[in-house]
């Protein structure tokens, strides 16, 4: 078993860094696309805590206790309505695929090519990883063709909310597990206040398709660590190694989950327990990631890779050090500039060192507290730009809120600012209540959210970019409770 006072230490730290993380978001806002209010923010964001507190405190003493088939009635009506509701929004709000930004060009392309075998162009070799993604998208073309069906997009907005919802139910199993059913069902009834997992159901990309994976692998991480020694506990180790290689595969960051997994599992589980479990883990992830990663390279599907035509992985540090740290054209443009991959390499390192010469420890500190307003602050998670894209449906009443510079997107923004800063005031307030209580059963969560934001403070990052973390952030915030607590 851990030492306690090791997450008890990270557990204080924890909250330190999501107090100034809150403090950041309310007084220094970077919305891109809206001009927030550091009082309003703050009264948003006050009142729905408040709110949310209530209602769990009434949950708590009132609330029913589902047991048995009840339990499954309850979270397949709430699922299924929500599902309804996701897809109202996902058509109504639908988005044309064009070569204007990565959604539309991989879209484009794997239609193109499952419908009339034109390969793609060379972005697949610039950004090959989005190549899996393109591949995943190619297959299903197939099969809906192969099924007469050549409108493709109704069935892949159908399949991208069930992702989103996917995840939620992940979700409510990760709380069951921790905090049992009555607590879980809260959660999740939570979870659907939060404005993103409604807004990308148009967005068929990577930060939905991956959205069940850092949750599903520590999911079965969590069932893993309570069962004893046997088959059925190290299945779950493969299982969760397995699961966050796939999704590793579509959006390198699911690793991160994986690398909190391994973690917990030296030091929550500990001694030569521990050690077999994270092998397995590490190897299992291992041996399908890099099956994926040869499959990938040397897919027919995909013109042959060209490494002179990448852009190298320093160009995105290079990026995160510009402005607030988003996708900029200049330097895109800058990297583009080398001949070679060599030539790219080089423009892209020295461009680091002499940024961060520039900004000295003073520059770097306050563009860090930037950059995490930019990519903590925005409660709609980027969407309203998204949105913005080629709207196939214009006028209606959904994108007058949720399309930026349209006549009600401020409230949209204030609404979801409110739920943004109740979640960071509960994952502040977790650590709190982690270190008095010395529960950390959920601190493995925290890791894994700690790991993409020293992630995003280094490479190129946006609101967008939490989002297949958003089912993981929601259940590290979750207000423990005293029954059936366990301590380390």
């Amino acid at each position: 078993m851990a030492k306690p006072k090791w997450y008890t230490l990270f557990a204080w730290g924890w909250t330190a860094l999501f107090a100034v993380v809150l403090a950041d978001v309310i007084f220094n806002s970077r919305t891109p696309y809206y001009e927030v209010k550091a009082l309003p923010a703050l009264v948003c964001g006050g009142a729905v805590f408040a709110v949310l507190t209530m209602a769990w405190r009434l949950w708590k003493k009132h609330g029913v206790q589902p047991e048995g088939r009840l339990e499954a009635v309850l979270v397949a009506v709430l699922l299924g309505g929500y599902w309804v509701l996701q897809l109202v929004f996902a058509f109504v709000l639908e988005v044309q695929p064009t070569c204007t930004w990565d959604f539309g060009l991989v879209f484009s392309a794997a239609q193109q090519y499952a419908q009339s075998g034109v390969l793609p162009g060379d972005y697949f070799s610039q950004f090959h990883n989005n190549a899996p993604m393109y591949l995943v998208l190619v297959a299903f073309f197939k099969v809906l063709g192969a099924l007469g069906v050549q409108d493709v997009m109704p069935a892949a907005l159908v399949c991208n909310t069930l992702c989103v919802n996917g995840a939620l139910l992940l979700l409510y199993r990760v709380l069951r597990r921790l905090y049992g059913a009555k607590s879980a069902l809260f959660g999740l009834a939570g979870a659907f206040l939060f404005l993103p997992f409604l807004l990308y159901g148009p967005i068929v990309y990577t930060d939905t398709v991956t959205l069940p994976f850092p949750i599903g692998a520590l999911a079965l991480w969590l069932s893993a660590r309570e069962r004893p020694a046997g088959a059925g506990r190290m299945l779950r180790c493969a299982g969760a190694g397995l699961l966050a290689a796939a999704g590793a595969w579509l959006k390198i960051t699911v690793a991160i989950a994986l690398i909190a997994v391994v973690l917990d599992a030296l030091l929550y589980a500990g001694g030569r327990r521990g050690w077999k479990m994270a092998g397995c883990m590490v190897l299992s992830f291992a041996a399908l990631y890099g099956a994926l990663s040869f499959a990938a390279l040397h897919s027919p599907w995909l013109p042959a890779y060209d490494r002179e035509k990448a852009i190298p992985w320093q160009h995105w540090v290079m990026m995160g050090l510009s402005g607030d740290g988003g996708y900029n054209d200049a330097d895109y443009k800058l990297t583009l500039a080398g001949e070679d991959y060599s030539a790219r390499v080089e423009i892209a390192q020295d461009e680091i060192v002499r940024r961060v010469r520039e900004m000295g420890l003073t520059g770097l500190a306050a563009h860090g507290a930037d950059k995490l307003s930019y990519i903590f602050g925005d409660g709609l998670y980027y969407a309203p730009m998204k949105l913005d894209i080629g709207n196939v449906h214009k006028g209606n009443p959904l994108q007058a809120y949720f399309v930026q510079g349209m006549p009600h997107t401020g409230r949209a923004v204030y609404a979801a600012l409110g739920m943004q800063t109740a979640l960071l005031a509960g994952l502040a307030a977790a650590g709190v209540r982690s270190a008095l209580r010395r529960d950390h059963r959920a601190t493995v969560l925290r890791v894994a959210v700690l790991g993409l934001t020293l992630f995003l403070l280094l490479w190129e990052a946006r609101s967008r970019y939490l989002l297949n973390f958003l089912p993981v952030m929601l259940a590290a915030a979750f207000p423990a409770v005293d029954e059936g607590r366990q301590s380390v």
